[in-house]
């Protein structure tokens, strides 16, 4: 297989061999490579977007910052006991 660098990326690829980071071109791109296999995967493994559970999470933001309901973890016995602190 050959992978043709666009004159930029021949320019990064020099400038590595060079500094002594890589010895030859194909290093820089079995690096790359590897990379966006590991982002495929983690795509791959991603947990599906939950368009309604995304949906709720803001209409309760949107309460919360209206002062309409209590974070979580936090009582009314709290928020009395708070009030005659």
């Amino acid at each position: 297989m050959n992978v043709d660098f666009t004159p930029e990326q021949q320019q990064v690829v020099q400038q590595a061999i060079q500094s002594g980071r890589i010895r030859r071109p194909e290093e820089a791109a079995r690096e790359a490579f590897s990379l966006w296999v590991q982002r495929e995967r983690a795509k791959i493994n991603r947990p599906p977007f939950d368009q309604t559970k995304a949906r709720a999470a803001v209409a309760r933001i949107r309460e919360l910052r209206k002062g309409n309901l209590l974070p979580e973890g936090v009582t009314i016995r709290d928020l009395i006991n708070e009030g005659r602190a």
